[in-house]
């Protein structure tokens, strides 16, 4: 899949933006819906565009995945330990507060009841503030280290209380097997762990956040670096065959992985090929032991993103018998 550069489009006034929208979508994508991640600005926008794509004449079976702007960098990130849901971060932020003397939580707030519902709100102000430092790459910790020297003692001590409370979060997060969306994700994108197959379209957003910026950045920068496998046809077993690559893009020591699958998707063959000369062709020698149907060969680069995927049908030669 070829990605360029993000591009504004701007829709007339006379219809409602997201009825507009989605009549654009479906011109644009008029069957190709399943790599389809739509951002919008809220909740009751995502319900309404889902809505009105089920009411559409759109051709196509599998219907995009609609969420609010904030969530799409959960949606593409690849996570080796899984999210908490919003729900269970309110409730760990809450028992993270309570871990608090009650000196500190009268510096926080004047409410000392912080185990009913009351203190569920509160957390979910405390939750509210991180996320939003967290958009833009900050946290309660670095904050609290980079306060100007003449702040005042009590605006310190409320940094330093809240970036207590954020290391306690994550200390109960993990005895939990959870992780923190908010700060993994920026791991993740440094380390390269995104879904960069994805096609991102924004309805109604006046501006990103600096994590959907990267996110989206990285998306770019992965797709301008393609490598693409020859198309094959078809094949009888037990004959072999010879495909070929090409890549653009890589540096000259990037080093591809590319997986031959049989019929029933069993991985049949494994190999390594460095993008040295931008191209290469292997061959398998024989498809003995394949399942004959709808093979796959799929190429991968250093950071085990896919890049390509071909189809070829084996077939196995039948011998009718006398009559």
């Amino acid at each position: 899949m070829n990605r360029s550069a993000p591009k504004r489009v701007f829709l007339d006034w006379d219809k409602p933006l997201l009825t507009e929208s989605v009549n654009w979508l479906i011109q644009k994508y008029p069957s190709d819906f399943e790599n389809l991640l739509i951002g919008v600005p809220g909740g009751r926008s995502a319900w309404h565009v889902r809505e009105l794509l089920a009411q559409s004449q759109a051709n196509t079976l599998t219907p995009p995945k609609v969420v609010t702007a904030g969530r799409i960098p959960e949606e593409v990130l690849e996570y080796d330990i899984t999210p908490a849901s919003s729900f269970l971060q309110s409730l760990v932020w809450q028992k993270a507060l309570l871990k608090l003397g009650e000196d500190e939580l009268q510096i926080l707030t004047t409410n000392k009841n912080l185990v009913d519902g009351e203190g569920l709100v509160f957390a979910d102000e405390i939750q509210g503030l991180y996320r939003e430092l967290a958009g833009e790459g900050h946290w309660f910790s670095t904050l609290s280290e980079s306060l100007p020297i003449d702040a005042p003692d009590r605006e310190k001590a409320r940094w330093q209380i809240l970036a207590k409370v954020e290391k306690i979060k994550d200390e109960l997060l993990e005895g939990m097997s959870f992780c923190d969306p908010q700060n993994t994700r920026h791991q993740l994108i440094e380390k390269h762990r995104i879904n960069a197959e994805k096609q991102i379209v924004l309805l109604g957003l006046p501006d990103m956040n600096n994590v959907l910026k990267d996110t989206k950045q990285f998306m770019l920068r992965e797709n301008q670096q393609r490598a693409t496998i020859s198309s094959l046809g078809t094949v009888v077993s037990p004959d072999g065959f010879t495909f070929s690559y090409n890549s653009n893009g890589y540096a000259p020591n990037e080093e591809f992985t590319i997986r031959v699958f049989d019929g029933n998707n069993d991985l049949k063959e494994t190999l390594n090929r460095s993008s040295f000369t931008n191209s290469g062709s292997i061959t398998i020698s024989s498809t003995t032991g394949f399942a004959t149907g709808t093979c796959r060969i799929k190429i991968y680069d250093s950071n085990n993103s896919i890049k390509d995927m071909e189809y070829f049908n084996l077939y196995s030669v039948s011998i009718n018998s006398p009559g």
